[in-house]
């Protein structure tokens, strides 16, 4: 399934977001972040660090006078790489295409 069949099905489901975390946060301060290979802020901090992680989100949430950051389903991430899980897997088994769609906010945001 492509990003954008993903997104037309999405559509079948409701017009409008569907709200998974505080529904006092406004759409209005949810903010998409590029996690794929084009976003070379991630050559600048330690990406197997989950501080590091920490920092990296706070930083961009605060820039950008956001709540919730939150990244693509069907994103191609070179992000695997730090993980010799799946960097040691075979080429037509090694994994490098996000599957999921992830909220970052704050600590214990219903």
């Amino acid at each position: 399934m492509t990003s954008q069949t993903f997104d037309q099905f999405l559509h079948t489901q409701s017009k409008e977001p569907l709200r998974v975390i505080d529904t006092a946060i406004t759409i209005d301060r949810f903010i998409k972040i590029d996690l794929t290979e084009n976003n070379k802020d991630l050559l600048n901090f330690d990406v197997s660090s989950s501080k590091e992680w920490m920092k990296y989100i706070t930083s961009y949430l605060k820039q950008r006078v956001s709540d919730v950051a939150f990244g693509g389903y069907l994103e191609k991430r070179n992000l695997y790489d730090r993980s010799k899980y799946f960097k040691d897997l075979e080429n037509n088994n090694q994994r490098n295409i996000h599957l999921g769609i992830d909220l970052w906010c704050d600590e214990n945001t219903k």
